[in-house]
């Protein structure tokens, strides 16, 4: 930095000083700009565009009434389906295109404080139709407000991307 020194009839400490604040004031607004660029990337202060609540209640209650009235079941119902849906959980965390997406377990109405902050905007409500032993699983999401139903069956991955492509609107517009 080049400081050029003025000395006329005591002017020079004036000049100097507000060349220096202005200095500063332009490096206090650089430091104070990336600051908050900062902040926001490390905080991460984005919210989730998209909620989908995972119906743990259905996945557990249809479960079980297979298992005992048609499938024969190696183990008890409840603890596969948790099982898998903790398989489920693993791949929404774990695919980048869910990256804006709030998945929450919702076992009945009122089931919790987050998820009655999240049924009063849109949501996407997720069930399974779990077969204990198979390789590909079904289930179908129906959207709250247009009443949107779609579905289809997968691996606990593939349930995860088609998911979160279709709550994240990475697919076609859909109308009823």
């Amino acid at each position: 930095m080049m400081v050029y020194i003025l000395s006329i009839k005591g002017f020079t400490g004036r000049i100097l000083l507000n060349y220096i604040l202005g200095w500063v004031d332009l490096k206090l607004r650089r430091i104070a700009v990336v600051g908050a660029l900062l902040t926001v990337g490390v905080c991460g202060c984005s919210r989730p565009e998209s909620v989908v609540l995972l119906d743990t209640g259905w996945d557990a209650r249809a479960t079980t009434y297979l298992c005992k009235n048609t499938l024969r079941c190696a183990g008890d119902p409840g603890l596969l389906v948790r099982d898998f849906e903790l398989t489920l959980k693993t791949q929404f965390a774990a695919q980048e295109g869910c990256r804006s997406v709030q998945l929450l377990s919702y076992e009945s109405p009122n089931s919790s404080p987050e998820v009655d902050k999240a049924r009063q905007k849109q949501y996407w409500t997720l069930s399974l139709n779990f077969v204990a032993g198979a390789s590909q699983q079904g289930w179908q999401i129906i959207e709250s407000e247009r009443h949107i139903l779609l579905q289809g069956d997968g691996s606990a991955a593939d349930i995860a991307r088609e998911v979160c492509g279709i709550v994240t609107k990475k697919g076609a517009t859909l109308t009823n």
